[in-house]
């Protein structure tokens, strides 16, 4: 996979929370419903395993010149910031 050009290579996990987000911009995903995604059943999973998932993906987009596309709701989850967002974050 490329990112403005630039390989980015993801893991499995990585590739999945970045394909659910992409699907649905703007969306804010609860921690649960990403966890339900990405390991179907989250009754086990820790927040941290998926906030680590999260951090690392940021970093790694980040790393390839790509802004900060993915945004923390606190409390609730993350959502893909869109264009029209991002440009608005830096006026």
């Amino acid at each position: 996979m490329t990112f403005a050009g630039e390989p980015l290579e993801l893991t499995k996990t990585e590739f999945e929370l970045l394909i659910l987000f992409m699907r649905h911009p703007r969306q804010v995903h609860t921690h649960d419903s990403l966890s339900r995604w990405l390991w179907d059943d989250n009754s086990d999973v820790d927040h941290h395993r998926l906030e680590a998932h999260v951090s690392r993906l940021r970093r790694k987009v980040a790393q390839v010149g790509g802004p900060a596309i993915i945004s923390s709701i606190r409390g609730v989850g993350y959502r893909l910031m869109t264009a029209d967002q991002l440009a608005e974050t830096v006026t």
